[in-house]
């Protein structure tokens, strides 16, 4: 996970935590799980590490 990317994870636990309105509170939450299923995919298939 990129530095920038566990910022923008922070950032969006940090709103969803407060959120109160219902669709930007699902469309945080969905941002948060795209960030976490690429994570998902990365540890599934790590990048072959250079020859």
């Amino acid at each position: 996970m990129t530095p920038d990317e566990r910022e923008r994870m922070q950032v969006l636990c940090e709103q969803i935590a407060k959120e109160e309105n219902r669709e930007r509170f699902t469309n945080l939450v969905h941002e948060l799980n795209e960030l976490l299923e690429n994570k998902v995919q990365r540890l599934d298939h790590p990048a072959s590490p250079p020859k």
